[in-house]
């Protein structure tokens, strides 16, 4: 199975995957259109950036609707000793990592966060909001303590460098842990862990979708969404993916 590597990602939804594998899992709940395989690490990720950037100046107005809301889902270190792998992380800021190569860039905020870590949690994932850090390696040894004190709760290659693509769209980042200080990543369960995390990727798909459809388009000034009282969104493939109740309005 070939994981999906469209150029920029069309319609009002994009979710970008910087990994084949993580592309591959989110496709179970996502399907093929809306999934943009951006490529390991920051510089792959800059280089997203940049061909988005060319499609909005070239297409004006036209091409900076073209992308919608913007999400990027991946895996991801956890950074809390309690964390375990298959636990997600929404981030409700992104700072780079002291020393990476954006490191002078200043944080980026994901006011929706509270809206999807509850479409999430309707799911029964193990759900945590807060800061996630990028960085431009791996993280390995007392790196896990140093970024743990920042007090952040994830770090990846990419999603503060990514999320200069949404713009003013709304914004979703979503890691999976596989990684932890008491797990790290060169570990003979890294594996098993991973197999495990990528089940828990696979179960976010129909989450972004629906979040996307509740958020504003622009998020200038605060705004109310209607989203349902509940949400199931299984995680088995095949099932039906949405079993709403009446909805009622909630700030964002």
């Amino acid at each position: 199975m070939r994981a999906p590597t469209l150029a920029t990602g069309v319609g009002p939804l994009t979710v970008a995957a910087p990994l084949a594998v993580e592309a591959m899992a989110l496709r179970v709940g996502l399907g093929r259109g809306v999934l943009v395989r951006t490529g390991y690490g920051p510089d792959r990720s800059r280089r997203y950036v940049e061909r988005v950037a060319l499609l909005e100046r070239a297409s004006g107005p036209a091409g900076a609707r073209r992308i919608g809301a913007f999400a990027v889902a991946g895996l991801a270190a956890g950074l809390q000793p309690e964390f375990a792998a298959g636990d997600v992380v929404v981030a409700d800021e992104l700072r780079s990592a002291a020393g990476s190569g954006d490191d002078g860039a200043g944080p980026v905020r994901c006011p929706t966060a509270g809206l999807l870590a509850r479409l999430l949690r309707e799911q029964g994932l193990t759900v945590h909001v807060g800061t996630v850090l990028t960085a431009d390696r791996l993280v390995t040894g007392a790196a896990y303590g140093e970024l743990a004190a920042t007090g952040a709760l994830a770090v990846d290659l990419e999603s503060r460098v990514l999320a200069r693509a949404a713009g003013s769209r709304p914004l979703a980042v979503v890691r999976v842990v596989v990684d932890t200080p008491g797990r790290p990543l060169l570990h003979p369960a890294t594996a098993a862990r991973a197999i495990i995390a990528l089940r828990r990727l696979a179960a976010v798909g129909p989450a972004l979708r629906f979040w996307a459809a509740a958020v504003p388009a622009q998020l200038s000034e605060p705004a109310r969404v209607t989203v349902p009282d509940r949400v199931g969104v299984p995680l088995v493939s095949g099932s039906p993916l949405f079993h709403p109740s009446p909805p009622r309005e909630v700030p964002v």
